[in-house]
């Protein structure tokens, strides 16, 4: 997750917020697009912490 990070940052998309392990288990990283529209990454930790 963190290498998909890295990629959005240096192709130059600004967070709106950054890495973060959830407590439900899952570990996210959201922003906006260009057009205003939120997305959220999310990976699902194979142990679910």
């Amino acid at each position: 997750m963190l290498r998909e990070r890295d990629r959005v940052v240096a192709a130059g998309w600004s967070l709106a917020e950054d890495l973060t392990r959830r407590p439900w288990g899952l570990v996210d990283f959201r922003l906006l697009d260009p057009d205003g529209y939120y997305l959220r990454v999310t990976e699902c930790l194979p142990d679910g912490r």
